[in-house]
């Protein structure tokens, strides 16, 4: 039998609510196998995510509490062909600069990305296309700016108008006439702004001369 610490808050599910709930939640199974009943959890920061399956014939109160031979068995079949075996990994888990960090259900890479744009005296508008399925952004750099530059951020709805109906609608905006130092600008959020394929990062530049505007977008692509 096991013991769950009494600072870990509880959770008792059926088999396919145990499933659904790692699906979301990402768990690392671990099991113990007993003589009459496999012992099923996870740990999910202060929480243990807890499921029994019977090996044999279930004890009536079970079975009145709703819970079916039938039932029980098919989800012991089930756990045993497609679960069991990937059960009591680690649940350590290290990481290193260059490994992909954990956010919710995602995994997080990092897709920085630079872009250059030629703009000219006035505005330019300077549009990067978002091309991850879902990402987060926290941060812009500009290089190559004149004291006197300033530039505007917006985020542009989808060709299709995905969230306003309206195509390339402008649904936010995130700098309002920020001005540009010579030579070098870095804007880093404390936050993330979450992004998906399709909107557009566009930046209204208002230069004092001709010249190559470089972007680095920090970019982070959420994989699951």
């Amino acid at each position: 039998m096991i013991t769950i610490a009494p600072n870990f808050t509880q959770r008792n599910y059926s088999w396919t609510a145990w499933k659904a709930a790692k699906v979301k939640k990402n768990f690392i199974l671990q099991y113990q196998e007993e003589d009459n009943q496999y012992s099923i959890w996870a740990y999910d920061g202060p929480e243990a995510h807890i499921c029994i399956i019977w090996k044999g014939d279930l004890h009536q109160s079970v079975i009145d509490a709703g819970y079916s031979q039938a039932q029980n068995d098919s989800d012991k079949s089930d756990f045993e062909t497609n679960y069991k075996s990937t059960g009591n990994s680690s649940i350590i888990t290290t990481s290193n600069t260059f490994t992909a960090k954990v956010s919710g259900i995602y995994k997080l890479e990092t897709r920085n990305t630079g872009k250059s744009f030629s703009v000219t005296t006035g505005m330019t508008v300077c549009n990067f296309v978002i091309p991850y399925t879902k990402c987060k952004i926290d941060g812009l750099e500009v290089v190559g700016g004149e004291v006197g530059d300033t530039c505007d951020l917006f985020i542009l709805d989808t060709a299709s108008g995905t969230l306003s109906t309206i195509p390339y609608y402008k649904v936010n905006q995130f700098g309002y006439t920020v001005n540009i130092p010579a030579g070098f600008y870095s804007r880093e959020a404390k936050y993330e702004a979450e992004l998906f394929v399709g909107l557009t990062i566009s930046v209204e530049y208002t230069s004092i001369s001709n010249k190559t505007i470089r972007f680095n977008y920090h970019l982070h692509e959420m994989k699951l």
